[in-house]
């Protein structure tokens, strides 16, 4: 979140000439390997092609694995700032050619958003395996554990807030919105079994390599620089046995600081 609030406070960042310099064929649509030329142009040469696919998945609305110019600006807007989102969104700007590249300090936000959005992956999938490794984890239970703080059905900000609390983990209201948003999938602020049950599955082509950021290289071009001119309650008594059981910790992990911290 802190880098695409970064990337959006550039005066010059236009949503529109983001995708037309990612679309290098000019055929409409991002993909994962777009996204890994426009990494390896940038000097972030250790970004699977699995890896890059997860991440087009993941803002794919229409599930055709790729990306339009909608899908893709969602990629670099912030989640709680509608006023950044709303003036991002009003720019306009030039038309970027196929043999351009933005100004410096444009494209290197832009990979830093990407390269953030890959760094969480990788923790998550290594939070993800070793959980799946606990004997007495099962994702029901990992879901009921904090659907029960309200017992409505599903995990909102309230009860994800109220398990956190319990976890020893004092989340704000926004960083818990952060996450109910990472695991929405239907846009109404809220977290149904199948969509928590889709979002604890280990990805599959994500390296699970360590907690360290995609490497970047003294090996960027900028060859024809378009500058663009913008216009103007858990309940107490299981509270205790949560805090001492093993799947609980290791859940805990995945909501606790180490993802609250993480600026993604």
């Amino acid at each position: 979140e802190v880098a695409r609030k970064a990337c959006c406070n550039i005066p010059d960042f236009i949503a529109s000439a983001a995708f037309e310099r990612m679309d290098r064929n000019g055929d409409g649509l991002i993909t994962a390997d777009d996204i890994c030329l426009f990494l390896s142009e940038n000097g972030v040469l250790d970004v699977t092609e699995g890896e890059a696919q997860h991440l087009v998945n993941y803002f794919d609305a229409n599930s055709n694995n790729t990306l339009c110019a909608e899908e893709l600006v969602q990629m670099f807007l912030p989640c709680n700032d509608n006023v950044l989102r709303n003036q991002v969104l009003a720019r306009g700007g030039v038309k970027v050619l196929p043999s351009e590249y933005l100004p410096k300090d444009i494209e290197l936000a832009m990979s830093e958003v990407i390269s953030k959005e890959i760094l969480f992956q990788r923790k998550l999938q290594m939070l993800k395996v070793e959980l799946a490794e606990c004997p007495d984890y099962t994702v029901e239970a990992a879901f009921n554990t904090i659907e029960r703080c309200t017992c409505s059905g599903v995990i909102d900000c309230e009860n994800l807030c109220e398990y956190l609390a319990c976890q020893g983990c004092n989340a704000t209201d926004s960083q818990c919105t952060s996450i109910v948003r990472r695991m929405d999938t239907t846009g109404d602020c809220c977290v149904s079994f199948p969509e928590f049950a889709e979002f604890m599955k280990p990805l599959f082509g994500v390296l699970s390599r360590g907690p360290y950021s995609p490497r970047r290289l003294n090996s960027t071009r900028y060859g024809s620089p378009v500058r663009m001119k913008t216009q103007a309650n858990l309940l107490a008594s299981p509270s205790n046995l949560l805090t001492r059981s093993s799947s609980a910790k290791k859940f805990a992990k995945i909501y606790g600081n180490p993802l609250l911290n993480t600026p993604t």
